[in-house]
C-alpha cells in the first residue's frame, strides 16, 4: 500500500510540475502579468494596465488564503493602481470593527498597539500591513491610503469595545444604556462583557429609532453595521461551526450565514461607494467572492451571487467593477510543507489529494478565462 502511494504521489507531483512549467499558455480572452517574471526584472513591476482599465472603479483581485505569495500580489496591484488610477481605498475581508484601528496603523506603524486593540494578527496579514505601512508612510497627505474592514464580526468583544469608544459618555446617558460606560474596565475576554454586548443588540434592536434621535447620524450608522455584524456573525458561532458537519440542517444553517454574509459585504461596499462618490476601490479576497457570474455549484449553497457580481450587476449606481485572478503558478518549498504535512511532520495525505484534484480543476478552466469570471490574471 505505501508502495502504491508513494507511487501516486509521485507522479501526481511530476504532472503538477509539467502543468506549472508550462510556457505556452492560452490567454487570448485575458490581460495578463507574470510577478515572476517581474521579480527577475524590476522594469516590469511596474508595467501598466490596459488602457481600458480607466473605465473602471472597483479592482477586486481573487487569492487562496493563507499563501505569503499573496502580499507580493497585492502590493504589485496597489502600487500600480494607486500610482496609476489613484486608488486609495483598500477593502479588507476582515470584521468592521477592525478599521479604525488598522486606519491608525498605517498612520503610526505601531503594531504592538494594533494587536492589543484587535488581538494576535496571523502572519500574513502582519507582512501586508507592514508594507502597506512602508507604501503609505512615502505618500503625500492627500494621497495616504484607508482601510476599509467589510467583513461580519468574528466576536462580541471587539465590537463593543468600539460602539463604546465612538459614544461621549453624555451620548451613552442619552441613549439610557449605561453598560456602555463600564466596557473599558471588564477584561477583554470575560463574560461579563459578552453579556452587555448581548444586552446591548436586544436593546439597540428594541429601541432603535430612539437612539437614532439622541446621536450623531453617522455614529448611528456606524452602529448599526456593528450590530449588524454581529448579528450575522453569531448565526455560525462566529464561523466556528462552518463545514464542520454535513447534516441537512448544518448545510441550510451554513447556506444562510453564507448569504448574509455576502449581502452584508455588499451592503457595507454600497455604503461606502455612495459616501465617497470620487474614489476608486482596491480589495484582495478569497476567490470564492470574486467571480462575476453566479455560482451555481457550491459545497453549501447553489445559485448564489458573490460580492463582485453584485457590483457588476449595480454597476449604473456604484461603478464597474474589475475582477482579477491570481494563478499560483509556483509554491515554495516552506509553503508545500506547510500544506501537505502535519504538525509532527507526517505526510498529510487528504490535504494532499484535496490540493492535487483542486489543481487539475484550476488547469482545466483557468484558461479558458473569459469576462464572466476574470478581466485581469496575474500569475504569481
Amino acid at each position: 500500500m505505501k508502495y502504491k502511494l508513494a507511487l501516486f504521489v509521485f507522479f501526481t507531483f511530476c504532472k503538477a510540475d509539467i502543468f506549472f512549467s508550462q510556457q505556452s499558455f492560452n490567454f487570448s480572452n485575458t490581460l495578463y502579468y507574470d510577478l515572476n517574471q517581474a521579480k527577475q526584472d524590476s522594469t516590469l513591476a511596474l508595467k501598466d494596465f490596459d488602457n481600458d482599465f480607466k473605465q473602471f472603479r472597483f479592482f477586486i483581485s481573487g487569492e487562496y488564503h493563507g499563501f505569503t505569495e499573496n502580499v507580493d500580489a497585492y502590493m504589485t496591484l496597489l502600487s500600480i493602481l494607486n500610482k496609476k488610477y489613484e486608488v486609495r481605498q483598500l477593502l479588507f475581508e476582515l470584521p468592521n470593527s477592525f478599521e479604525e484601528y488598522i486606519n491608525i496603523f498605517f498612520l503610526d506603524g505601531n503594531f504592538e498597539k494594533l494587536e492589543n486593540n484587535i488581538g494576535r494578527i496571523n502572519k500574513v496579514y502582519t507582512k501586508l500591513f507592514r508594507r502597506i505601512y512602508e507604501f503609505n508612510r512615502l505618500l503625500a497627505i492627500n494621497k495616504k491610503l484607508f482601510a476599509r474592514c467589510i467583513d461580519v464580526e468574528e466576536n462580541y468583544n471587539i465590537p463593543i469595545k468600539v460602539i463604546s469608544e465612538k459614544l461621549t459618555m453624555e451620548e451613552i446617558k442619552s441613549i439610557k444604556f449605561t453598560e456602555l460606560s463600564h466596557i473599558k474596565s471588564i477584561e477583554f475576554k470575560s463574560k461579563d462583557r459578552v453579556m452587555v454586548a448581548k444586552n446591548f443588540i436586544s436593546y439597540f434592536t428594541q429601541n432603535k429609532e430612539f437612539i437614532k434621535s439622541q446621536i450623531d447620524s453617522l455614529k448611528f450608522k456606524q452602529i448599526c453595521s456593528l450590530v449588524e455584524g454581529i448579528k450575522i456573525g453569531s448565526e455560525s458561532s462566529f464561523g466556528k461551526k462552518i463545514g464542520r458537519t454535513e447534516t441537512p440542517e448544518s448545510k441550510t444553517r451554513d447556506s444562510i450565514f453564507l448569504i448574509s454574509r455576502e449581502n452584508f459585504m455588499f451592503d457595507m461596499i454600497s455604503n461606502i461607494a455612495k459616501e465617497y462618490p470620487t474614489e476608486k476601490f482596491f480589495g484582495q479576497f478569497g476567490k470564492a467572492h470574486t467571480k462575476l457570474e453566479t455560482i451555481t455549484n457550491d459545497n453549501y449553497v447553489s445559485n448564489w451571487k458573490c460580492i463582485t457580481a453584485m457590483i457588476s450587476e449595480n454597476n449604473v449606481t456604484l461603478g464597474k467593477v474589475c475582477s482579477i485572478d491570481l494563478f499560483y503558478s509556483l509554491f515554495s518549498k516552506s509553503e508545500v510543507k506547510r500544506m501537505f504535512f502535519t504538525h509532527n511532520n507526517n505526510f498529510n495525505f487528504r490535504q494532499f489529494f484535496k490540493t492535487m484534484c483542486l489543481i487539475n480543476i484550476y488547469s482545466n478552466s483557468i484558461f479558458s478565462t473569459n469576462e464572466k469570471n476574470a478581466h485581469f490574471l496575474l500569475i504569481i
